[in-house]
């Protein structure tokens, strides 16, 4: 695979020509045609998977094998998606998936699983900042060391989702999301309220901004000392001036003042 993608660097276009089979040798791997060797926690070649999908965004035609590709190891993974492995692959999917636009049919089978790793019960374990979070997954299994929140992975990609689809949350998403403000982790907390700021919409800000959960749970978790309670009232703040706002132009001027802060 290494060789592959140095051979990309210098002839872009191989990778189209390969795309094929690429699709081909994933095809194989999730028919468990491998030998048992290649089997992680229940999964064949995991790693191998994985690098087909990071060749595959590079690959500049998109190719609607590709969708088909993705939906088959998205609707694989729904059985075991409580091994962080699994949840790498996802990662993965959802990361190939923003590349390729593959429609709304391979999205709506991302979406839930994204959903479903807000609610891992893998918690005590360390944060990473930001994305991509499936690298940092797979350091965990190749190296026993430094691990990361499968949850926290679930926020960022729905993050990155969010904001690359202008997806309106339904009620029940906002429900999974504001979940997550009862999180024992104060940075969790954190990025959930973020995550709520940046989705906020005319509205869904109305919405947000009215839940006791957010009061009760956000606030006074966040509000730790008077500085983080402080920034916490601003936000706060400005979730509500934005569900007040009935302009989609000035909705979108007071959002990006949200993400400032």
């Amino acid at each position: 695979m290494d060789k592959v993608f140095c051979q990309h660097q210098n002839s872009p276009d191989i990778l189209s020509e390969l795309t094929p089979a690429l699709v081909g040798i994933h095809r194989q791997i999730m028919e468990k045609k491998l030998p048992t060797d290649f089997t992680y926690k229940g999964l064949t070649a995991p790693w191998m998977q994985i690098s087909i999908f990071r060749l595959l965004r590079h690959s500049k035609s998109h190719d609607p094998i590709v969708g088909q590709l993705l939906q088959e190891t998205l609707g694989a993974c729904k059985e075991n998606l409580s091994e962080s492995m699994t949840a790498a692959l996802v990662c993965e999917c959802v990361e190939t998936l923003l590349h390729h636009t593959s429609g709304e049919t391979v999205l709506n089978q991302a979406m839930p699983l994204v959903l479903q790793l807000l609610h891992h019960s893998n918690t005590n374990i360390k944060y990473v900042p930001s994305l991509p979070v499936c690298s940092q997954l797979i350091v965990q299994h190749k190296h026993q060391v430094c691990p990361v929140t499968t949850q926290y992975a679930g926020l960022c990609l729905l993050e990155v989702l969010l904001s690359h689809y202008k997806l309106p949350l339904s009620l029940e998403q906002q429900s999974d999301i504001m979940s997550g403000l009862q999180h024992p982790d104060h940075s969790f907390r954190v990025k959930t309220l973020e995550l709520l700021c940046s989705a906020a919409t005319c509205s869904s800000a109305h919405t947000v901004s009215s839940q006791k959960q957010l009061k009760r749970s956000g606030l006074e978790s966040l509000g730790e000392n008077i500085r983080e309670m402080t920034e916490g009232e601003k936000t706060l703040k400005k979730i509500r001036e934005l569900g007040k706002n009935d302009t989609e132009k000035g909705s979108r001027r007071k959002y990006l003042e949200i993400k400032e802060l």
